[in-house]
């Protein structure tokens, strides 16, 4: 028997089901049961499910990859770390003792089978379930009702037989139920917001390559077509990102480019209004004074000077 109060959960290893639950289906691809013997998860961890860790009779630390920079929490011994799919983690193991690991993967869906052999969640159901993926993690403690489910689900275990696979299932309803009504908890960042950095910054990246390459020619439908997207979805999310629209951004990148030019080249003030994409001489002038308050000509002559 090992440490650990739960020594019949290494029979749950591989354990897959579907679970009605709230109205829904609880989609469980994997449990594993990992005593604090084995030497496991010292990889990086990125699921396309989310994941309940359940920690017992030690702390861990887990590294989130995903923050700039990437930081460690700890979770104290005796909890549940719940993550949403697709934050990217690591477990940090120290020479101390290790816990005993529950880890179950799972996806929640309302659509996986037909709505008339589902009840309709209730309003507050639903807020619930919104509310608990919200955040990219987090740490709940094992509370008292959530320990009986667990020792519940142990019995089961150590009598189990074939018929008891419909009670193994609503045990772990139960557990879920128990988890996710736990009012208070300690919560990662908002999943939108995340969602919305990593838009930004692709946006940022997709446009900062587009007119790297096609400085001379960008416009929004040409962007639009690299990409295989539609003008209107490509301007909204440029609109996200910078507050404003394709041509005044694109302006902007074109004015850098020029600056950049003005002061490390001696190409023609021709060339560089050719090279960064304007439509004229007079067009680059008129640019240059609105942005900075100066021509391209005063602009290189006070940098040179600096230099």
């Amino acid at each position: 028997m090992n440490s650990c109060r739960f020594e019949f959960f290494p029979q749950l290893n591989g354990f897959r089901a579907k679970i009605p639950f709230l109205g829904g289906i609880l989609i469980v691809s994997n449990m594993e049961y990992l005593e604090n013997s084995q030497n496991i998860y010292s990889f990086p961890i990125r699921s396309k499910y989310h994941i309940l860790y359940f920690f017992f009779d030690a702390p861990q630390e887990i590294i989130f990859l995903e923050d700039n920079p990437a930081h460690a929490i700890h979770i104290p011994s005796d909890s549940v770390l719940a993550i949403t799919k697709g934050i990217a983690h690591q477990f940090v193991f120290s020479p101390r003792k290790r816990p005993c690991i529950l880890n179950i993967y799972y996806q929640f869906t309302y659509n996986s089978v037909r709505s008339s052999e589902l009840e309709t969640p209730a309003k507050h159901e639903r807020q619930l379930l919104e509310r608990f993926f919200k955040y990219s993690y987090s740490i709940i403690p094992l509370h008292r009702r959530l320990l009986q489910e667990l020792a519940i689900t142990n019995e089961y275990l150590r009598t189990a037989t074939q018929g008891d696979v419909l009670k193994l299932y609503n045990q772990f309803s139960n557990i879920f139920l128990s988890v996710f009504q736990q009012g208070s908890f300690e919560s990662g960042p908002d999943i939108e917001a995340l969602e919305k950095e990593s838009i930004r910054q692709n946006t940022h990246y997709c446009l900062t390559r587009y007119l790297q390459t096609q400085m001379e020619n960008a416009n929004l439908e040409s962007m639009a077509a690299s990409l295989h997207y539609t003008p209107r979805h490509i301007q909204r999310l440029i609109s996200e990102c910078y507050g404003d629209r394709f041509s005044n951004v694109a302006k902007g990148f074109r004015i850098s480019y020029a600056m950049g030019l003005l002061y490390d080249t001696d190409y023609s003030l021709g060339k560089i209004c050719e090279m960064a994409g304007f439509s004229s001489n007079k067009a680059m002038f008129q640019a240059f004074k609105t942005a900075l308050g100066m021509s391209p000509s005063q602009f290189r002559n006070l940098h040179r000077k600096k230099k």
